[in-house]
């Protein structure tokens, strides 16, 4: 076996290890982008190996905006107290109405929706990104075309009218508890192994285009993932953001695109 093949399979170990043993709830985003006034939905699944708790009847717990520290805009007012359990392989789903405090849609832009459990008798919070857009497209949109799975190339592709003839950049996490924060805003992907495989130099192993220019006409389309053959990845959810950069070059032009939430 050549040594570009051993690197392979060494780094797939390492992508599937990881994916594998790091994320016990599978949590899928959508719509994500959502038009503003759409409800957006969790849909949670337990890929751990005993039941998890949360611990009332609010499965969302809060609601804040530009970042997961940002100001909250929403929590529920009342939550029964009852601890639900969420038993291995199970599912369940939350929505968070896109509606504040004061009852009005969220504007657009980016939120985070904060989800307590209890795992292994410890109290956890974990934080997923979704954003809110208005009727045209002033935002990079990230956009997966086909399904996804084990042992799959999954296609992609960015649409970027207002930053045509620039670059992107594209990175992959298994987590969106605290990102990064950025001068032009929040990303949301933690930086986990996953995302060290994807991004400065993303692996072509896995990472194909993910990183280039964007057309003329504002798109990327030649985005994929190619998902290792391994059953321990069965389940896991992997979420992408982009980067987009204008002709210009200016950074306080870049945009960061939505969050696509990819169950394989």
């Amino acid at each position: 076996m050549s040594k570009l093949m051993v690197l392979s399979v060494v780094l797939a170990s390492v992508f599937s290890a990881a994916a594998a043993f790091s994320q016990d709830l599978s949590v899928q985003v959508s719509p994500s982008p959502a038009l503003r006034g759409t409800p957006i939905q969790l849909d949670i699944q337990n890929r751990g190996t005993g039941p998890v708790y949360f611990p009332d009847s609010c499965i969302i717990r809060a609601v804040t905006a530009g970042s997961p520290g940002g100001r909250i805009v929403w929590a529920p007012e009342v939550c029964a107290d009852v601890v639900i359990p969420l038993d291995e392989g199970g599912a369940l789903s939350a929505t968070w109405s896109a509606q504040t405090f004061d009852g009005s849609y969220a504007t657009p832009g980016d939120y985070w929706l904060h989800v307590e459990v209890i795992e292994g008798g410890i109290l956890k919070t974990k934080s997923y990104a979704a954003r809110v857009v208005g009727s045209s497209l002033s935002q990079p949109e990230l956009i997966q075309f086909s399904n996804s799975g084990i042992d799959q190339s999954v296609a992609l592709g960015l649409l970027a009218p207002d930053h045509r003839g620039g670059v992107y950049a594209v990175a992959a996490s298994l987590s969106m508890d605290e990102g990064m924060p950025l001068s032009i805003g929040h990303l949301a992907l933690d930086a986990d192994p996953v995302f060290e495989l994807s991004f400065p130099d993303p692996h072509p192993s896995f990472f194909q285009g993910f990183q280039g220019s964007i057309s003329e006409t504002g798109e990327a389309l030649a985005i994929s993932v190619l998902v290792p053959a391994d059953p321990r990845l069965a389940g896991i959810t992997v979420y992408l953001q982009s980067l987009a950069v204008p002709q210009s070059m200016e950074l306080s032009r870049a945009r960061l695109s939505n969050v696509v939430s990819m169950q394989l």
